[in-house]
Formats: C-alpha cells, structure tokens, sequence
C-alpha cells in the first residue's frame, strides 16, 4: 500500500470523516487516527502520547522538498550528513519511510 495514499485517506477520515469503502483498510485507518491530528487542515502525527507534533508528508514532491531543505545548511553552503539531515527530519515531519529515505538521499 502507497503510505502518501493511506495518509491521504486518514486526513479526509480526520477531517470530513470519510471512512474508507474496506473493513480492513477502514480498521487501519481507524486505529491509526489516534496517533494523528488536524491542524489547518495539514496532518500531524502526534505519537501514542502525544508528545510529538511532527507534520505529515503527503506527496513524494514534498518529501524531496523537505530532505533537501533539511540536508543543506543556507548559512555555511555546506550539506549536514545523513545525522544531521535525520535529525532535522524527524524534529518537524513524518512519513512512514523517513530514516530509510534520508539514508538513501
């Protein structure tokens, strides 16, 4: 399953309460939705706990956006490293392929 698609429909549930067509998919969606928020109408993962505010990543434009944004320094012209690029990351976005992404970048 396409995680961009299943955050889509997670959003439209949180927002307009759409329920997905599938018991299966409409289950995940369900027990997922306790983890997450709207805010402005952007999706935010927030954790079991709610500690995090972390924004949702709904497209593969915006995730490349976001890796290079996080992966160059403006201020010294110089890149971060794969820790340093993680670290940025996962302080302000989520998406379920993150670490992998920002190892492969």
């Amino acid at each position: 399953m396409d995680s961009f698609a299943f955050y889509e429909r997670l959003q439209k549930f949180l927002l307009k309460g759409e329920i997905p067509d599938w018991p299966t998919e409409r289950r995940k969606v369900n027990r997922a939705s306790s983890n997450f928020i709207i805010k402005g109408d952007r999706l935010f993962y927030t954790g079991p706990i709610k500690q995090y505010m972390r924004l949702v990543v709904l497209s593969e434009e915006e995730k490349r956006s976001v890796l290079a944004e996080c992966h160059d320094n403006p201020g010294t012209g110089n890149h971060c490293g794969i820790r340093g690029t993680q670290n940025r990351v996962v302080a302000g976005y989520y998406w379920s392929t993150l670490i992998h992404d920002v190892k492969e970048w």
